[in-house]
């Protein structure tokens, strides 16, 4: 409920910042409130050296890439299209630990990716008054942004990371930020213009 809930806030908060910036924004808050939550548990928030590269790959796949494609769709598309287009991750997730877990999808569960497919089809496909061309690049940022959750997901179920809860959660975030501040660098914002409601939606 409150990942769903954050697509709308997102999409308002991006009327009155850069793209980029704003998802830069939200994660440095989301990275300040993780490492006060990980000191206040007396987790260890420095990362073993062998998690090093793990740490990276996940914070690469599950944060950064998610982040910067999620963040294009929403430019493109509707709210509710871009989470409803992100949330076929489940049925991705179940593809590839097929031939990388060896996870063989029983016939219930080939029936329910059909099934989910053929609803997100419907769902996204309902409103006919938009031009459909204008949406394909919101459409396959989506998609690619679902596609590298569901990668990152099945690498984490066949190798875990090694390291307390919240305190990997903060490294995630804090790598997978660098590709958001990067592009954050090109925009613009206009600090004095945000509302608010706005600044509420960030925290």
């Amino acid at each position: 409920c409150s990942w769903g809930l954050n697509w709308p806030v997102t999409k308002f908060i991006l009327s009155e910042l850069p793209p980029f910036t704003a998802r830069a924004a939200g994660a440095g808050l989301g990275l300040a409130f993780a490492l006060l939550l990980g000191w206040w548990r007396g987790e260890r928030l420095r990362p073993p050296r062998d998690q090093l590269w793990p740490l990276a790959v996940f914070a690469s796949l599950n944060y950064g890439g998610f982040s910067v494609f999620t963040t294009i769709a929403l430019v493109w598309l509707r709210a509710s299209e871009a989470v409803v287009i992100t949330y076929t991750l489940p049925i991705w997730a179940a593809l590839l630990a097929w031939p990388m877990l060896g996870e063989r999808p029983t016939l219930g569960r080939g029936a329910g990716m059909v099934l989910a497919f053929a609803g997100v089809a419907l769902l996204v496909g309902a409103d006919q008054t938009r031009a459909g061309l204008s949406e394909w690049p919101g459409i396959g940022s989506a998609l690619l942004g679902a596609l590298l959750f569901a990668l990152g997901t099945v690498i984490a179920k066949r190798r875990p990371l090694r390291m307390p809860p919240v305190a990997g959660v903060a490294w995630q975030i804090g790598l997978g930020s660098i590709p958001l501040l990067v592009l954050a660098l090109f925009e613009r914002p206009d600090w004095g213009r945000v509302t608010p409601l706005a600044w509420y939606g960030l925290v």
